[in-house]
């Protein structure tokens, strides 16, 4: 395997590799070989740190860092030492590009910083308040979000809102401070506030209902309705068969559970949308590519299932299950 990506031939002789890394590294549902970049990976596990420090994890290391490296400040303003760690110095210097991708639910506002923290859709306002114009009008560079509104009123100066008009976007933000999280969706700009549940969500939401009437015919479950409760009652008496229908269907109802969650997390934090119509199409592509990478024995039932889904059944392996 090794001389393939890097030799010549089997007898380790230099030459052109036979393969793109760029290829190498491609998913395998896309041709490539699935391999992961170091790069990619060093880049994910700094993020989950930078992650365990902003939530404050039970932890030795996170307790450490913020009690002799943070000591009280934003993980975001710190300085970078001169003589700091190498480690530390790398989780440093990628913040610029991790903070768009950092969000904090501001929940009751008293672990959230009013000036730092990624928590309402305009970003965080120090982007656009320096520590200058914050300390002349009163305040802290340490305020949390409760502290710099009073009986639902944003306390900032009313000056601001005609130097920086992008603040008036925050006059609702209040409704939710003292609310539990909810999952629930948004729907264009408003949340429908019907049910937090997870029935709700999967499939009781008019977004949500959408996109299952339109895939649940791929794997005739069209009778069964958009509720949680129905679709738990149909699978469970197939939740052991090995017949490959059920097998479709177990894997429908599973990437239209994550695809939604997904959808409903980028809504809420990111504040980006996709139509019913991008969704129902993700989850059935999803699926397609399951059953791609499955193994299954070559009978009439797999070979008519593959042809609905457009696989070639070049794919079928003799010895599959």
């Amino acid at each position: 395997m090794r001389n393939f990506l890097w030799s010549q031939d089997a007898s380790f002789h230099r030459g052109k590799a036979k393969v793109s890394w760029k290829t190498v590294c491609t998913p395998k549902f896309e041709g490539g070989l699935g391999i992961r970049r170091i790069g990619d990976m060093n880049v994910a596990l700094m993020t989950s740190h930078v992650g365990s420090l902003l939530s404050r994890r039970n932890s030795l290391w996170v307790d450490w860092v913020h009690d002799h490296r943070l000591k009280d400040k934003n993980f975001w303003m710190c300085k970078i030492p001169s003589n700091c760690s190498w480690s530390w110095r790398k989780l440093l210097q990628l913040r610029q590009s991790l903070r768009p991708y950092m969000w904090i639910k501001i929940g009751n506002g008293e672990d959230t910083s009013a000036w730092y923290d990624n928590w309402c859709n305009i970003g965080p306002l120090g982007n656009f308040l320096t520590p200058r114009t914050i300390t002349n009008a009163g305040f802290r560079l340490d305020n949390k979000v409760v502290e710099v509104q009073a009986n639902g009123v944003w306390s900032w100066p009313v000056a601001w809102r005609d130097l920086f008009p992008v603040l008036n976007q925050l006059d609702n933000v209040h409704i939710e401070l003292n609310k539990q999280d909810k999952l629930l969706w948004r729907d264009g700009d408003d949340f429908d506030e019907d049910n937090d549940s997870h029935s709700h969500l999967f499939f009781e939401c008019p977004f949500s209902a959408q996109v299952w009437l339109s895939v649940r015919q791929k794997v005739d479950m069209v009778s069964v309705q958009p509720k949680w409760t129905d679709i738990v009652d149909w699978l469970l008496p197939r939740a052991r068969s090995r017949s490959v229908a059920n097998y479709a269907a177990r894997l429908l109802v599973a990437a239209s559970a994550y695809i939604i969650w997904q959808e409903r997390n980028a809504r809420i934090f990111k504040n980006q949308m996709r139509p019913p119509e991008v969704i129902s199409e993700v989850i059935l592509n999803t699926v397609r590519y399951k059953l791609m990478g499955a193994k299954m024995r070559k009978t009439a039932k797999v070979q008519r299932l593959l042809g609905e889904w457009k696989i070639g059944s070049n794919t079928i392996s003799d010895d599959g299950g």
